[in-house]
């Protein structure tokens, strides 16, 4: 079924859906805080939850854990990297649901400011609408993105027992040192 497995494709992969989540997390971060700088000085809900910051500082303790796992990882004995192996996939799959409350929290405040445009109202700050309308539409990109990278991260890992080979933790009736290309 398939080629063999090697674990310096799946460490790649790794580092490069590190790399991904860490700039994701610095536009999401950016984002973020602009909303909440349009949004002053009178904020309320939707700009007040601050969704894109704290999506973003979590998409980068993803971006750290995965870049340590990489770095440290020990071929020889996979298994020394359990933990951090098992952290990293626990915080992808935990950023799927930050990633969506920040799809939600964005969209929200996109309709309650595009609302107010067409009915008039005083939900918005008036003078920054058009940038917070336009920084509600960067958050909305962002954090479809980070949803999409982290179901794919976790597709990814769980397919094949990826994440088994990763871990150290022998699958079926081979070793890990079976998926060592000599």
């Amino acid at each position: 079924m398939g080629g063999k497995l090697n674990i310096d494709d799946i460490l790649f992969i790794t580092r490069a859906v590190s790399v991904a989540y860490g700039l994701s997390a610095v536009a999401c971060t950016g984002a973020g805080i602009f909303t909440l700088w349009y949004a002053a000085p009178d904020i309320k809900f939707p700009f007040s939850s601050a969704s894109g910051v704290w999506t973003g500082i979590f998409s980068f303790v993803i971006f750290v854990l995965g870049n340590k796992t990489v770095k440290g990882y020990n071929i020889d004995y996979p298994s020394s990297s359990k933990r951090k192996v098992i952290a990293f996939y626990t915080f992808v799959i935990m950023d799927i649901t930050f990633g969506i409350l920040h799809v939600t929290f964005s969209a929200q405040g996109f309709s309650y400011c595009n609302t107010e445009m067409r009915i008039g109202g005083l939900y918005c700050n008036a003078e920054e609408r058009p940038r917070l309308l336009l920084m509600e539409g960067f958050n909305i990109a962002f954090g479809v993105i980070i949803t999409l990278l982290s179901v794919a991260v976790t597709i990814y890992l769980s397919l094949r027992r990826k994440i088994n080979i990763l871990a150290g933790i022998p699958t079926d009736s081979r070793s890990v040192s079976d998926y060592v290309t000599p």
